[in-house]
């Protein structure tokens, strides 16, 4: 009843292909959702109370939200409706097409407080570069966690670099510009170069 099915793939991988002769699509947003009253909320949030309140209703496109206040707290705040699975199985992983009978969403979100968050840290700073902002898929397993929340996540090393380089400015002392701040954003430094130029150099 929540999803869709597809009786052929044009142009791709004909369905028999993938064990049987239907796929089914699901979808968080395959129902009404409440995107334009959190955005409307959004433009009337006068507190971070506001701030939270309208983020609930941001429901579908899983998007990294960030708020300042005017007391200078900072936080992070990943939004969308996380469904619970009935079922999470190695071999046939939630990322994959899965079969056809007990893998469905459960009909359960998982709870906003196990969404990843992050308010006032004791860094002082946010770093988010579309890496695991909580570390599930550190271990390579994302079924010995309590709630899935995803696996394919950039290797992190672009978070690092970032990490590394605002340290670095805040233990010499010194403010950032918004000009600093361009640059940090526009950086192309490839930290994954530092291992591979290494491994290329042992290796010649």
């Amino acid at each position: 009843p929540n999803g869709a099915l597809l009786k052929s793939l044009t142009g791709g991988i004909p369905v028999q292909l993938l064990g049987g002769n239907r796929v089914r699509v699901q979808w968080t947003g395959m129902k009404p959702t409440a995107e334009i009253k959190a955005m409307d909320m959004l433009a009337r949030a006068r507190n971070l109370v506001d701030f939270k309140a309208a983020l609930h209703h941001f429901q579908i496109g899983a998007m990294n939200w960030v708020v300042t206040t005017s007391k200078g707290d900072i936080g992070y705040f990943a939004r969308a409706d996380y469904p619970i699975r009935q079922k999470l199985d190695p071999k046939h992983p939630p990322y994959g097409v899965t079969p056809a009978e007990g893998y469905d969403f459960s009909g359960k979100l998982i709870p906003d407080n196990h969404v990843p968050q992050l308010f006032n840290p004791a860094s002082g700073f946010i770093v988010t570069a579309n890496n695991d902002p909580v570390g599930n898929s550190r271990d390579g397993n994302i079924f010995n966690d309590r709630y899935y929340l995803g696996f394919t996540y950039d290797s992190g090393f672009r978070a690092a670099r970032l990490v590394e380089q605002i340290s670095a400015q805040i233990k010499a002392g010194k403010k950032f510009t918004p000009e600093q701040m361009q640059t940090l954003q526009m950086d192309n430094y490839s930290r994954v170069g530092d291992h591979l130029v290494k491994r290329l150099a042992l290796a010649w």
